[in-house]
């Protein structure tokens, strides 16, 4: 699951960064045009694979972070 969540995680913004890329590189934009399709192509992108890692990426429980914490408390005595 985590290797599925790490491709999607790089490919996606990849795509969408390509994407703007091609925008830019294909479409005669003004110059303030061609950077704000460019802060914006890199903005959605970034909230992008932050949102899939946020949903995709697997968390531990709460029961096991507690169990964690009571075997971290033992070990050390």
């Amino acid at each position: 699951m985590k290797l599925l969540a790490a491709l999607l995680i790089t490919l996606v913004p990849t795509g969408i960064v390509g994407g703007t890329l091609w925008v830019i590189f294909s479409w005669s934009l003004v110059g303030w045009l061609k950077w704000a399709v460019a802060f914006g192509g890199l903005l959605v992108g970034t909230l992008v694979s932050l949102g899939l890692y946020w949903v995709l990426w697997p968390r531990p429980l709460p029961d096991d972070l507690q169990d964690e914490d009571q075997r971290a408390d033992h070990s050390g005595q």
